[in-house]
């Protein structure tokens, strides 16, 4: 970049200025308070903006907007800045006031206006940030150490120094090929998750109905000897008969009786809402007691029909449930007798067929005795149940050794699984690999930014130090031999000859060559004469547009001396 031409409308103590700068050095001269920092803080608004930091106190005082806002309040607050790049003149123009803020970039030559919203002028400045700019190339009065915030930018710089956009394409690319993986992989793993939990929870509640039946299982058998018990104590089994018969009827006889009682309460609802209706004189009675007793009445009597219905219908299941279990009986009696090859009690043909069975090996007889046949019915229930318990474990026990089974298999990751992992894995093992090499572009743009540094520290130092580096810190170091030196152990001056290293060595990693103008305040007060030659050699030196703000004209001594040619700009 080369500034041919500073416009100044309104901008602190400058008004309606116009300067035309060479390219090289520029030399601004001016006593203090002439305005030559106000001209700097201008170039570099004019570069990057100037926005308005909202705060009081300290934040106040050292907002830039603020400190060089016009004074009289005049509408235009900013200017233009003409330069050139690359063979193309461009018109930059800027309003800085915060209710009229504008930009305009114009490319002269073309003659068309660029669009500044999709980064058309940091396109032009090489995309160099603006705390970027103000820590390298932009040092202001008394302020040629680095701001703390330049540590960071040094360090996100060698975190992520600009690399390749192939390889940066690459590196994202692999990057969305590991995350689909990964989230494929999630979604099979917690499938097959939902699918475990389900499985346990399934052979949980099998375990549990095992543990039932057999406590099932154990009260049949005490409820069959309890039964046994008490046959022989009663002396057969016409006792539990007759007592079954006789609680039977009583259930019937209470259950009858409950209807009645049901139906009574509804003939005598109906029988008092026909009264309350009818012959209640209603004139002398409020209007909502009577509606009240009828609201009640109406309830009596579907309470009642309620209650018939209900104890009927109780009735009826109380019924089926003593005929189900006497065709039980008989079933599982029958049942055992045919298994078993066992005639019936008084047949005429049992002798028969109880030889017949006993010649075969696999008859019985039942026991003709009353009480002995009561034992017998036992038996063959007893065994009816356990072998009805038996078959219920069976399936069960076969159940839960499928489910085993299964969980096993669902403990083991699927094919699309392990090939989802696999995936992952490579993405990983590929990225790390962009990533070594990555760490070693960036450890030689760290090695770059330390030999440029050396190089210019050396120039400005005649050679004394000849190394300058950065610690794990990202603080400045340098090397006398074997020695090393911190800033504050140095000299002022060849401390902020230190610093200028810094910047200079800095801003050529940062910024393309001469995309912007290196701007320097009063930096080289602290500079003996031998120093200041040597410094103005190197600048000299340089490709870029340089701006030199000085109040002294050691400077313009130094350069002529060393017949460097420069321009001179005098405020004031």
């Amino acid at each position: 970049m080369n500034i041919s031409e500073i416009r100044i409308k309104n901008f602190g103590k400058l008004h309606n200025i116009n300067i035309h700068p060479i390219s090289g050095i520029n030399v601004v001269y001016g006593e203090n308070e002439a305005g030559k920092s106000t001209l700097q803080h201008f170039i570099t608004g004019m570069l990057f903006g100037l926005e308005k930091q909202e705060g009081e106190g300290e934040l106040e005082r050292q907002d830039v907007y603020r400190h060089y806002e016009p004074w009289d309040q005049a509408p235009h607050y900013g200017g233009a800045l003409r330069f050139a790049m690359s063979g193309k003149s461009f018109l930059l123009e800027r309003n800085f006031r915060q209710e009229a803020q504008s930009v305009k970039l114009t490319n002269e030559k073309e003659k068309r206006e660029l669009n500044t919203r999709q980064g058309a002028l940091e396109k032009l400045l090489g995309s160099i940030r603006k705390e970027t700019y103000e820590n390298t190339y932009c040092i202001g009065q008394a302020s040629v150490e680095t701001k703390e915030e330049f540590a960071e930018i040094l360090q996100d710089f060698f975190v992520n120094a600009p690399l390749d956009e192939d390889f940066v394409a690459a590196y994202h690319h692999l990057e969305e090929g590991k995350q689909a993986a990964e989230s494929q992989y999630q979604e099979l793993r917690e499938k097959r998750r939902a699918e475990e939990e389900r499985i346990l929870a399934e052979k949980a509640r099998l375990e549990n109905d095992v543990k039932l039946l057999k406590s099932q299982q154990e009260e049949a058998y005490q409820t069959f000897r309890n039964q046994q018990e008490g046959a022989r104590k009663i002396g057969g089994n016409e006792m539990a008969e007759y007592l079954q018969e006789s609680r039977q009827k009583k259930q019937k006889i209470g259950y009858y009786i409950k209807m009645a009682l049901s139906l009574l309460l509804a003939l005598l609802g109906i029988a008092a809402i026909y009264w309350n209706g009818s012959r209640h004189d209603l004139a002398n009675a409020p209007w909502g007691a009577w509606m009240a007793l009828e609201v009640f009445l109406v309830l009596v009597v579907i309470m009642g029909i309620f209650g018939v219905f209900f104890w009927q219908g109780k009735y009826e299941r109380q019924k089926k449930l003593f005929r189900s279990q006497e065709k039980a009986e008989d079933a599982l009696f029958a049942h055992e007798s045919q298994g078993q090859d066992a005639p019936s009690p008084g047949s005429a043909s049992g002798g028969s067929q109880s030889q017949d069975a006993r010649e075969g090996g696999q008859g019985q007889d039942v026991p003709k005795g009353s009480q002995e046949q009561e034992s017998y019915v036992s038996r063959v229930q007893k065994k009816a149940v356990e072998g009805v318990f038996q078959v219920q474990m069976f399936d069960k026990q076969s159940m839960l050794m499928n489910l085993q089974e299964e969980l096993e298999e669902c403990r083991i990751p699927s094919e699309e699984e392990q090939e989802a992992d696999c995936q992952i894995k490579a993405y990983q093992l590929a990225q790390r690999t962009l990533e070594d090499v990555a760490r070693d572009i960036h450890q030689d743009a760290r090695q770059r930014l330390e030999q440029e540094m050396s190089q210019i520290f050396g120039e400005l130092t005649h050679g004394k130090y000849t190394k300058v580096g950065l610690d794990e810190q990202m603080r400045l170091v340098a090397w006398e031999g074997e020695r090393k030196v911190y800033p504050w152990q140095l000299s002022r001056g060849t401390m902020e000859q230190m610093y200028v290293a810094l910047r200079m060595g800095a801003g050529r990693i940062f910024a393309k060559e001469g995309a912007v103008p290196i701007l320097m305040d009063e930096v080289f007060a602290a500079f003996d004469d031998r120093r200041l030659e040597a410094a103005m050699q190197w600048l000299g030196r340089q490709k870029g547009q340089i701006f030199l703000f000085t109040c002294q004209k050691r400077e313009m001594d130094a350069l002529e001396r060393s017949k460097i040619p420069y321009g001179k700009i005098v405020l004031g």
